[in-house]
């Protein structure tokens, strides 16, 4: 695995133990943000192990980890969980403005 492939995938780990630690006292917005954090950053890993370089955006983010694994089945129930999470964050951002 490459440093930055590393760097992301710790801070997945460090998010999903926060993501428990808060669940269990009970503050599940607290500790779905979190999850939803660990995933996001277990995808830049994959995305920097896979080109060596970083995604920029939150979005190119997404759009490159549903490139790079679009032909993997495993990993189709993640991309649906960050597609579902992109499209609940940008319909509340419609809502706000």
């Amino acid at each position: 695995m490459t440093p930055e492939a590393k760097e992301h995938f710790d801070k997945a780990r460090q998010c999903l133990i926060r993501a428990r630690t808060i669940l269990d006292a009970g503050v599940g917005e607290d500790a779905g943000r979190n999850a939803y954090l660990a995933a996001f950053h277990a995808a830049q890993a994959l995305i920097a192990e896979r080109t060596g370089k970083d995604a920029k955006t939150h979005r190119g983010v997404h759009t490159q980890f549903a490139r790079l694994t679009r032909h993997e089945p495993r990993l189709g129930r993640a991309r649906a969980a960050i597609d579902t999470a992109e499209q609940f964050v940008a319909r509340v951002a419609e809502v706000l403005t």
